[in-house]
């Protein structure tokens, strides 16, 4: 079922007048929706200001309320993301050195072509997949290094 268009004016008249939320700033309402957009900021951040039952807005919730969780939620996004960069780099870095390690011919060559005698053909993808749990458990203590203190409580990371 489509929806019909409604102007980001109409769109702030509607959540005020239909849905009861506490808008004192017209002005700042619309922007918000024009750089944001309706659905992404009400349709994801509405949940804990409004009430399941009759689908309006609990008492005195304001929707410069939801653009400020909305703005939080972006800041702990890039805080996550800044930080699971480092540990997916870290975890790349010891696949490979895995790979390279298991992968060798016995020439000294490095390939990871099975049928070229290696030892892929001889331990296979068990073996790989046994040594890189044991190159994960050792990486859980190279964490502490790459991760601020607080995530490493948070984790069980700390020594």
């Amino acid at each position: 079922m489509s929806k019909p268009f409604i102007t980001y004016t109409a769109q702030v008249e509607k959540l005020k007048n239909e849905k009861n939320l506490i808008i004192t700033d017209d002005d700042f309402a619309v922007e918000s929706l024009q750089n944001i957009s309706y659905y992404a900021l009400i349709g994801g951040y509405k949940h804990p200001f409004i009430d399941i039952h009759t689908r309006k807005y609990i008492n005195e919730a304001c929707f410069e309320d939801i653009v400020a969780l909305y703005e939080f939620d972006e800041e702990l996004r890039g805080i996550f993301f800044k930080y699971l960069c480092r540990v997916e780099r870290k975890m790349r870095s010891s696949i490979l050195n895995i790979l390279v390690q298991e992968y060798r011919c016995s020439g000294g060559t490095e390939t990871a072509n099975p049928a070229a005698g290696n030892r892929c053909s001889e331990t296979g993808i068990p073996h790989l997949v046994t040594s890189y749990l044991c190159e994960f458990t050792r990486l859980k203590l190279d964490l502490i290094h790459i991760l601020p203190a607080w995530t490493c409580n948070y984790l069980g990371l700390s020594g």
